[in-house]
């Protein structure tokens, strides 16, 4: 009986102890992939910004050289966020 008492306490011991270790663990985690589908959609938006300066090159809305600084100013923003990924 006593054997049974005390293995009750190691285990209530245990999960309070290690519940506020584990709950920390998985916020950091949550945190984490967070930040990673926030700077997916950053990188998705410069994208689709990306596609649209060539899109309006293509059909003229833009002059040459103003197409050629848009994209080199959102591929150095691209290059920025993919640094940030790893």
């Amino acid at each position: 009986m006593s054997f049974a008492i005390g293995i009750l306490l190691v285990i209530a011991t245990a999960a309070i102890v290690g519940y506020p270790v584990l709950r920390k663990a998985s916020s950091k985690d949550m945190e984490t992939g967070r930040a990673v589908r926030d700077s997916s959609a950053r990188r998705e938006q410069i994208r689709s910004v990306m596609e649209e300066i060539e899109f309006d090159s293509e059909i003229g809305n833009t002059e040459s050289e103003q197409y050629q600084e848009l994209a080199r100013e959102y591929r150095r923003r691209l290059d920025g966020e993919e640094g940030h990924r790893e």
